[in-house]
């Protein structure tokens, strides 16, 4: 979110479910600030810390974590080299994998290696750390944001602040004050309301192709989502 100069923007994150966004996960902070456990943009090092101290504590026993394909979800453990890499990360990644290699060998020779020695699946840090907690991570295929009804939910929060910025005018303390009201967060059941909103328009198209005979249709929509 922006404020009025479009100089500033301030980083809003959680992670909800039909219940709601999870209690005492809210993280805000303001985009380049310097203090503090978060700073800069979003990128690995605050999300894992905000997964870590702020998500895992207040989940479920063994939830399933929906995670998009943002560069910072990504980050992956032992990451194979590619071919524009230098041999020197070439060869400390095939030594990490017992592989016999080293200056003298060609990159050509070396990338084979990587080749063949590459694990089949990639595997994402935050993955491990999610599972060591009992959590399993369900990753959505790559360009299918829609698939995602976190992002219907936040169009709330920024109409809200939106509809209370008509003058421009407002500024970072205001704009902070205004993502962060409780009424917001605690009473409004957005993520609910997106899920009831899926599963009526997937009972709509249901009900174009066929009858529903016995009404269990909906009850198994909400189980899958």
């Amino acid at each position: 979110m922006d404020n009025v100069s479009g100089s500033s923007r301030i980083i809003v994150v959680n992670i909800g479910s039909k219940d709601g966004f999870l209690r005492n996960a809210q993280l805000f902070y303001k985009a380049g600030c310097a203090t503090g456990d978060y700073h800069g943009q979003m990128n690995y090092e605050n999300f894992s810390n905000w997964i870590s101290n702020k998500v895992i504590p207040n989940l479920r026993p063994n939830c399933v974590i929906v995670i998009d394909n943002a560069s910072y979800h990504n980050k992956e453990r032992n990451k194979a080299p590619t071919r524009s890499s230098n041999k020197s990360e070439m060869i400390e990644w095939l030594l990490k994998y017992k592989v016999e290699a080293d200056l003298t060998m060609r990159k050509t020779k070396l990338f084979d290696l990587i080749k063949q020695h590459k694990p089949e699946d990639k595997v994402f840090e935050i993955n491990k750390i999610l599972e060591a907690h009992g959590h399993t991570v369900l990753r959505l295929p790559p360009y299918n944001c829609d698939l995602n009804p976190i992002e219907m939910a936040w169009a709330k929060p920024k109409n809200f602040v939106r509809g209370r910025h008509i003058l421009r005018d407002i500024c970072m303390t205001k704009l902070l004050q205004l993502v962060k009201k409780r009424e917001y967060w605690v009473k409004d059941g957005v993520m609910e309301d997106i899920i009831d909103a899926i599963v009526t328009n997937l009972e709509s198209d249901d009900d174009d192709d066929e009858d529903d005979d016995d009404g269990n249709d909906s009850d198994n929509v909400d189980d899958d989502l």
